[in-house]
């Protein structure tokens, strides 16, 4: 996949990666809530395929992080039982009464998993191009960790009004090389601002 991917035609300057669409097929089943009948079709979807080379060294060093620990673990007998499922992928354990244990890892298996690394890939049903999905992805994940943020540091809660009405709303408008206007601002939250000890914004 790499040698078809990695063209500089499939490069982009701008978020530093290779990336290309692949057009499939997605056979889905549907029932009706109403007559009860079954209603499949086939529909064509856009897997986007992006490869980052910094991607790859990231996951690699995170990856070997943990089959370090993994090997630890089991080598001082501190395991724990939400590790097995990589023990046994990883790993191959033999005991002997005179050497005790040896851990030996299974290259094989490492290295499929590695195979892959650097690689991510996001599906649409409408988005045709693989740089456009990918910036409405980064746009709705800026915006989800804006939110998070809220919650974490600010301890955000739900705007503790009971209709819209109750709700003050400052329009702001912004253009590049100009600084940001406010729509009309009433008494109440001019005061509010006063309240705070901070300067009211300029409105239009």
């Amino acid at each position: 996949m790499m040698d078809t991917l990695c063209t500089l035609t499939n490069y982009s300057d701008k978020y530093e990666l290779y990336s290309t669409t692949i057009p499939i097929k997605w056979n889905y089943t549907q029932k009706t809530p109403y007559k009860g009948n079954t209603i499949t079709n086939v529909r064509r979807m856009y897997l986007h395929v992006y490869y980052n080379s910094e991607k790859t060294l990231e996951d690699e060093k995170s990856f070997n992080k943990l089959l370090s620990n993994l090997q630890f673990e089991l080598e001082s007998g501190q395991t724990l039982s939400e590790h097995e499922n990589q023990y046994s992928k990883y790993f191959e354990v033999k005991t002997t009464p005179v050497r005790g244990s040896k851990v030996t890892p299974k290259i094989y298996a490492i290295t499929e998993a590695k195979r892959y690394y650097g690689y991510f890939a996001l599906l649409s049903n409408e988005v045709k191009e693989s740089i456009i999905a990918l910036e409405i992805y980064r746009n709705n994940d800026v915006v989800e960790k804006a939110f998070g943020n809220l919650k974490e540091r600010l301890n955000f809660r739900r705007t503790a009004v009971s209709s819209e009405q109750s709700l003050d709303v400052i329009e702001c408008f912004e253009h590049k090389g100009f600084k940001v206007r406010a729509g009309e601002i009433s008494r109440k939250q001019s005061e509010l601002y006063e309240a705070f000890g901070v300067a009211t914004p300029t409105s239009l």
